[in-house]
């Protein structure tokens, strides 16, 4: 297809489907803006669970620091660890705190967790790589039994009954706590969640809204013509490089567009032509292209004639008899009438003979 021709039918297109456009435009843009002043109510809705979340089991720690008499840092946070986790002073602090420690240190074992650095499962000693501070930690049951842990395990501490750090000095960071901060930065995360849309949200998402229905709204149109039984525009239909394709306004009826329309049935002069059309050509139709007396109009090929240009008008190519020897068939493309299906069978009839082919598409 031309350029030409295309721009010309795609502007013909968007005028005559201006209004089904529009109508998906405003639709589109609409849920767009209206999602986006809303998309703040339902993150907060969303969101306020967690807000006011139920009992957790928040985890309590304690930290420390240890270093030599030299002022050198001790690293060895494991054997600290271990030190807890010995049997008997396990037992002491499952005795002051009714807390099933080492039920849950069993767990964990069998569970095939691996400890990290940073991550000591549910009771262990991490160390800051960069601080060297230790940082003691249970997450053992709820949030009372935790910091009653972590305070029974302070005290063991203090008590001097680590073998590893005598001689060393010991400095308290941070006493046993619940980590209630980690709640807190939860909370201001979801009250940080916007409340409402600024101007230039509304404005960007109204221009994405804009754009997206325009661009929705042209190509639902486009493959409501596609899919149409019916031809309406030039890009619904297919034609061959070699054939000529001319598109004619059944509604201008000047003089001009009349001879337009009749030079481009009768030109070039030949002996026979045929022309197929699906809808019966009107009266009207009729003078206007075939007024020059030197044309014969013919039905019946009996009264062919040798001294003037013939045109036989045909609904169906498979009407002709087989054994004429056409110049030119003209295949006539009545917008919003003539049917794809129609289009399809003449143009697979006339594989069968070669002639040169020629398409008016007539525009209401």
């Amino acid at each position: 297809m031309e350029s030409l021709t295309l721009a010309r039918e795609l502007k013909r297109f968007i005028k005559e489907n201006k209004i089904i456009i529009m109508i998906i435009t405003f639709v589109i843009l609409a849920l767009t803006v209206g999602l986006t002043l809303l998309s703040p109510k339902i993150q907060n809705s969303l969101g306020r669970p967690m807000e006011n979340p139920a009992e957790e089991d928040i985890p309590a720690i304690f930290q420390f620091y240890v270093q030599y008499e030299n002022g050198e840092s001790f690293h060895n946070s494991a054997i600290v660890e271990e030190f807890f986790f010995q049997a008997d002073v396990v037992a002491q602090i499952e005795a002051e705190t009714g807390v099933a420690i080492q039920e849950a240190l069993d767990e964990q074992w069998e569970s095939g967790f691996v400890k990290t650095q940073d991550d000591r499962g549910v009771l262990g000693v991490a160390r800051n790589g960069t601080s060297n501070v230790f940082t003691a930690n249970a997450t053992l049951a709820s949030s009372e039994e935790n910091l009653a842990v972590m305070q029974a395990y302070f005290d063991y501490l203090q008590s001097g009954n680590i073998p590893v750090l005598e001689g060393k000095d010991v400095f308290i960071l941070r006493e046993p706590e619940n980590m209630d901060y980690l709640r807190a930065g939860s909370i201001e995360l979801n009250e940080e969640a916007p409340t409402s849309n600024t101007a230039f949200d509304i404005l960007l998402m109204g221009g994405v809204g804009l754009f997206g229905g325009l661009l929705a709204g042209i190509m639902l149109a486009l493959f409501y013509q596609l899919f149409r039984k019916v031809i309406t525009y030039a890009f619904s239909f297919g034609w061959n490089e070699e054939d000529i394709y001319q598109s004619y306004s059944m509604t201008e009826q000047s003089d001009r567009e009349q001879k337009a329309l009749q030079q481009a049935v009768l030109h070039p002069y030949m002996e026979m032509k045929v022309l197929l059309a699906q809808d019966e050509l009107n009266e009207e139709m009729k003078n206007q292209i075939f007024q020059d007396k030197r044309v014969n109009l013919i039905t019946d090929l009996t009264a062919a004639r040798t001294d003037q240009m013939n045109v036989i008008v045909l609904r169906d190519l498979s009407e002709l008899d087989p054994m004429l020897a056409m110049e030119e068939c003209i295949l006539v493309v009545n917008s919003g009438h003539t049917e794809k299906k129609w289009y399809a069978r003449q143009r697979e009839l006339l594989k069968n003979y070669d002639t040169q082919i020629k398409v008016i598409q007539l525009i209401p």
